[in-house]
């Protein structure tokens, strides 16, 4: 939940570095960050906020009615999909419905993948090994650490997002027996 809340927002900032390094027309700008950027941040923090009080039923909700906004509000609404795929398949990794949090992350990561949204890789990578582990795939699960890591390796990321890997990396070394 935590966690959730806090990387939605490094993808709020990550957003804005792509609008002002893609040169985006002032009118544009003005209107992601005035109409959409509140709406979606709101949300978000509601979901984290509700995940955080244990109310993962309700953050779900709120995650799916925000993808819905999304959908009919922004132009390209697959570059924020990924992370609320991702960020929805964590509430579920949390409710134990790992079958459908493990087709969300995937889609997430495969979103995100195609956005250049490298942070909401990693995540998805982190996420995607919790799924795997929790399924008893300890293989696939060390696939997705390694994902996460060579991410790490070779792009920039948010200062924060390391410490996620390096967490998962030592559940990993745990459920391994290492």
């Amino acid at each position: 939940g935590t966690f959730t809340t806090i990387y939605l927002i490094v993808e709020f900032f990550e957003r804005i570095n792509a609008i002002l390094s893609n040169l985006a027309p002032l009118a544009l700008m003005a209107s992601y960050f005035l109409n959409t950027i509140p709406a979606i941040i709101a949300q978000v923090e509601l979901a984290g906020i509700l995940a955080l009080r244990g109310e993962l039923l309700r953050a779900e909700q709120v995650y799916e009615s925000t993808q819905e906004w999304i959908a009919r509000q922004v132009e390209n609404p697959s570059l924020l999909d990924g992370i609320l795929n991702v960020c929805s398949a964590g509430i579920l990794l949390e409710r134990n419905v790992l079958d459908e949090a493990d087709h969300l992350v995937r889609e997430g990561i495969e979103h995100a993948r195609l956005g250049s949204r490298t942070n909401t890789l990693v995540y998805g990578y982190v996420i995607l090994a919790q799924i795997l582990r929790a399924q008893g795939d300890l293989v696939h699960a060390r696939e997705a650490v390694e994902q996460a890591n060579g991410y790490l390796r070779s792009h920039r990321i948010y200062p924060r997002t390391p410490q996620s890997v390096k967490v998962c990396q030592t559940e990993q070394w745990l459920a391994e027996g290492k």
